[in-house]
């Protein structure tokens, strides 16, 4: 997401806090965050599924972007394939785990 998060990331790595993180590939700074975990093969490497970004808002949650209509099936299937693409381009290797649909509500409650 940010430069700040990406070394936050490997200094936690370094004293043995974090052991492993999860790319957004769509993000601005992936191909930063893919460096830096290219420069120790001990940090588990997942890639964390970006489809939409939904932030809490008066009572409700408010969108804030939409990469796919989540009630399109074939465009959440494309797009994750994309992104499983992207990241194999961008690590060189498969994701060691998925996490997938951060703040998005399903019948009005947020979901991880």
């Amino acid at each position: 997401m940010s430069d700040g998060i990406n070394a936050g990331v490997m200094e936690a790595h370094k004293h043995g806090i974090v052991t492993s993180a999860s790319l957004m590939v769509k993000q601005p700074k992936a191909r930063e965050a893919a460096g830096l975990a290219a420069t120790d093969e001990r940090l588990g490497l997942g890639l964390h599924i970006d489809l939409v970004e939904w932030e809490p808002a008066e009572g409700g949650w408010q969108q804030i972007y939409a990469r796919v209509d989540l009630d399109d099936p074939a465009q959440v299937d494309r797009e994750i394939a994309e992104q499983v693409e992207q990241f194999m381009r961008l690590v060189v290797r498969v994701p060691d785990h998925l996490d997938s649909l951060q703040h998005v509500p399903v019948e009005g409650h947020a979901t991880n």
